[in-house]
């Protein structure tokens, strides 16, 4: 396809959909091997193929801003057609904002073609493996905001809203948060032998490298694991060990467990967390506050376990309703602020000039729906009986 403009006169919002639509498989479909450590294989392979997607990429989000700009410029016809072929009538707004979102996401994928330039025989082959694994999420997630858009304005259904996307996160967040359980059992104490700890340290990244779902973490973290096993497996071997080295990597691991648990941010997790969170607490509104929740009702909470610690911790205790209610609604209000419950993938970018636009598109964007939902009156009443029922008590 190249970087010249696609021939767009005539051309229904499906078309662009399903051009669109094909990029993100394409993107998605990239699997490099856990243990690359060839840097020909990446540069002759894997390098080509990614830049020629950036540029395919580029084709189509080029073409698409323009005609949407000319379409808002009342210099084409393509409001008028595409109305007309989708039975939807179609703001100039629209087209607006389709084109500042088309706009955004070329910036999104022209900066990492500009990550990419200095790639060489000369880089480290995990080193590039980051690099070209951030442009491929990147621009995944660029060119699913403007298909989620666009299939919006022309009332079509989206064909990539992180339906295979979440699988694999939720497969990665469920190892962060095995990890992280693991780890938190190897916590130093005040007369703690650094020996055990440290041991125990190493059987979590034992454990950590060799799951099946290690390839689902980013790769800058399975760098990063496995840099602080080879530190941990030093301190072991080592004859002349330091007290002060082992409380060292014991703070950085406990900050790398911390920076995992950023997983819980994609949007894809954020939209599966919502869903299960709102409806598991629109259930529990009208339950006696004071007696446990059905077993049934909260069953679908262990699917989100890794979201929230001290929900995590009442699945496992004899907690009552309005307890766990009143954790829900926490959890509730910061999934919709950060905007589990818009429609779009993606932000909305604001109308007027796209050169004053910040921001890249893999921030989400702030909820105009806040804890105002229908349901909070419900799950207020229940956390006022729990408090007066203290109060008396």
């Amino acid at each position: 396809m190249g970087n010249e403009e696609l021939d767009t006169q005539g051309r229904p919002p499906r078309f662009f959909q399903d051009k669109l639509v094909e990029l993100v498989s394409a993107s998605r479909a990239f699997a490099v091997a856990e243990d690359v450590d060839s840097i020909t294989i990446l540069l002759s392979d894997w390098l080509p193929s990614i830049r020629q997607l950036l540029a395919d990429a580029l084709a189509v989000l080029d073409s698409l801003e323009n005609l949407a700009e000319q379409a808002n410029n009342g210099l084409v016809n393509t409001r008028q057609e595409w109305s007309r072929s989708t039975g939807v009538l179609i703001a100039p707004r629209a087209f607006e904002e389709l084109a500042d979102l088309c706009f955004i996401a070329a910036t999104e994928c022209r900066a990492c073609q500009k990550q990419l330039e200095p790639m060489s025989s000369d880089s480290e082959p995990f080193t590039l493996l980051v690099v070209m694994e951030r442009a491929q999420s990147r621009l995944s997630s660029s060119l699913c905001a403007v298909e989620v858009r666009l299939a919006r304005m022309s009332g079509r259904t989206s064909q990539t809203r992180h339906v295979d996307l979440g699988r694999q996160s939720l497969r990665a967040r469920g190892l962060v948060a095995g990890f992280r359980r693991r780890l938190n059992s190897t916590a130093p104490q005040a007369d703690d032998d650094l020996q055990r700890m440290v041991r125990s340290i190493g059987n979590c990244f034992a454990w950590l490298l060799g799951h099946d779902h290690f390839s689902t973490l980013r790769a800058s973290d399975r760098l990063t694991a496995k840099l602080l096993q080879q530190r941990t497996l030093s301190w072991l071997r080592s004859e002349d060990v330091r007290d002060e080295d082992a409380i060292r990597l014991w703070q950085d691991v406990s900050t790398f467990a911390k920076l995992l648990g950023l997983i819980n941010r994609r949007p894809e997790i954020v939209q599966h967390d919502y869903k299960i969170v709102l409806e598991v607490t629109s259930m529990l509104a009208d339950s006696d506050p004071h007696s446990p929740p059905p077993c049934a009702v909260v069953e679908p909470l262990h699917r989100i376990l890794g979201r929230d610690e001290l929900l995590d911790s009442m699945l496992g205790s004899d907690v009552d309703t309005a307890c766990l209610l009143a954790r829900l609604l926490e959890i509730y209000s910061l999934l919709a602020r950060e905007g589990a419950d818009t429609e779009d993938s993606g932000p909305a970018p604001p109308a007027g000039d796209r050169r004053n636009l910040g921001g890249t598109l893999s921030s989400p964007p702030t909820s105009s729906k806040n804890s105002s939902h229908p349901i909070v009156a419900r799950v207020d009443k229940a956390s006022s009986l729990q408090k007066r029922s203290r109060a008396v008590a």
